[in-house]
């Protein structure tokens, strides 16, 4: 299912904090068939990012993840428009079930 470019999302370069990410299979590690997803918990003054993620370490497993500013510029997010109304504040295996 082609959920980032359903109605109520927004696709982006720029990383925020609070939006998803979208992997393109292979890319940094992910899936090489799907892809993988995770979620922005923080965006540092020189553009790195802090990301977490699930069931790279094992299923149901969250961990941890930084990318440096480069890197990030190159990974598409994934921003809920409505996003607090909707889903309020998260952690990643809440949101990875708002996925599915």
């Amino acid at each position: 299912r082609s959920w980032m470019n359903a109605p109520g999302y927004q696709t982006t370069h720029t990383p925020t904090e609070h939006s998803a990410l979208s992997f393109s299979p292979g890319q940094a590690g992910a899936d090489p068939t799907y892809g993988h997803i995770a979620f922005v918990e923080q965006v540092k003054s020189d553009g790195s990012i802090l990301i977490s993620e699930s069931n790279i370490k094992g299923l149901g497993v969250v961990s941890y993840r930084t990318f440096d500013a480069e890197t990030a510029k190159q990974i598409t997010y994934v921003m809920f428009l409505n996003y607090p109304q909707k889903y309020g504040s998260m952690h990643v295996n809440q949101y990875n079930k708002c996925l599915i």
